[in-house]
């Protein structure tokens, strides 16, 4: 590895970064976690760093990292994913000897991290998401012996020089959880996409049969994003209920209980899209509502804001962090606010014009390169105030 003496922060091309891709490795689909750690490589890029990637072996490299230096280690031989923890945790006792001036875990609260539990010797941030494994009821089956290392790793967070969130009500739930010996911990929210105008254009009607005006959904797994609570709701307008599309991947029994539920509706359950699929339905919704009860973030809303949709979600978590004054809230508990909420995001005229305008108005507040300005910040604070 590279020697040197640990630079000043500022001096151009001299602060040596780690950045941590590997998740990206293993869920190349452009969604969650993946998503975050790819935009946001990109736009550090136009800061004064010295990038060098972290990815596993033997493993194709994300296109993000084409031309940039690449440490490797070795892939666990069995790709299970509580293996691949007690892997990394075996690795780092090798490699712990890290010549760079900053590490940055993007997924330390997954079953692939385990160098973050450990004292690098080395400064590093660590990105949360949100702690809902730690919630009762979220781990189920054989998923639930996992739980503690979920306590562990999120335990071990207190190693980290500093940890950045992102959102405020994560933030909230890290600190509660490591109580007096929480790191410094700073808020840096999602950007998103500009999810207005679709790759290729279809044909929805001629695809799955969609009429128009409809109100989207998505995604309807896990079980917390409440989607029967919606059908619920959808059953008490009755004749006023307008189509809803319901999009998103999840166990084939669970889809078929939601076509149960929705028989008698104007509802349609696609099952799993396409990147491109769900981009045109995004461009010709009239509108999209979110009643998800846990999130740490909710990207979902902020892909709607930027495509210029009225949004309705639930007032859970940090969901009204992400919508603003631009979304309408309702309590995802109350099938009767979640109805009025659906007829008040059908509306047209006027009304949905000014919904429309407020929804790209907060959506310009949300962005990548917000992102990495408030991330850069949080890197210039880590290494001038070392907690090694």
């Amino acid at each position: 590895m590279r020697k040197g003496k640990r630079a000043a922060f500022g001096e151009p091309g001299t602060v040596r970064l780690l950045y941590d891709l590997r998740l990206v490795q293993l869920h190349p689909e452009p969604r969650g976690i993946a998503n975050y750690c790819r935009h946001l490589l990109k736009e550090l890029r136009n800061h004064s760093l010295d990038i060098t990637v972290l990815l596993r072996s033997g493993m194709t490299a994300p296109p993000e990292a084409a031309d940039l230096p690449v440490l490797e280690v070795p892939a666990c031989p069995v790709r299970t994913s509580r293996l691949n923890w007690l892997w990394d945790n075996l690795l780092v006792r090798v490699w712990r000897q890290l010549d760079f001036d900053l590490v940055h875990f993007t997924c330390p609260l997954t079953l692939i991290s385990g160098w973050n539990q450990h004292s690098l010797r080395v400064p590093y941030v660590a990105t949360v998401f949100d702690l809902q494994a730690l919630k009762p009821g979220v781990l189920k089956g054989h998923s639930r012996l996992t739980l503690p290392i979920y306590q562990y790793q999120t335990f071990r967070l207190r190693r980290a020089t500093r940890l950045l969130s992102i959102s405020h009500f994560t933030k909230g739930e890290v600190q509660k959880y490591l109580g007096r010996r929480c790191p410094p911990i700073a808020v840096t929210p999602l950007g998103g996409d500009d999810y207005a105008a679709p790759r290729v254009p279809m044909d929805l009607a001629q695809r799955w049969s969609i009429s128009r005006p409809y109100l989207l959904s998505y995604p309807v797994w896990p079980s917390h994003k409440n989607v029967e609570a919606l059908l619920t709701a959808m059953i008490q307008l009755g004749d006023r209920a307008p189509v809803l599309v319901l999009a998103g991947a999840a166990p084939e029994a669970y889809l078929q209980r939601l076509r149960q539920l929705a028989q008698s509706l104007p509802v349609l359950v696609l099952g799993p899209v396409s990147e491109n699929e769900r981009r045109e339905l995004l461009a010709q919704a009239h509108g999209f509502i979110f009643p998800s009860l846990m999130e740490g973030f909710g990207l979902p809303v902020l892909e709607a804001l930027r495509a210029g949709l009225p949004v309705a979600t639930s007032n859970a978590a940090s969901l009204p962090e992400v919508g603003g004054d631009a979304a309408i809230y309702f309590d995802g508990r109350n099938q009767s606010e979640i109805a009025a909420a659906v007829l008040a995001i059908m509306e047209s005229g006027e009304v949905r014009e000014k919904r429309v305008a407020l929804s790209l108005r907060q959506a310009a507040r949300l962005t990548w390169a917000e992102t990495a300005r408030l991330t850069v910040e949080q890197y210039r604070q880590a290494i001038s105030g070392c907690r090694l």
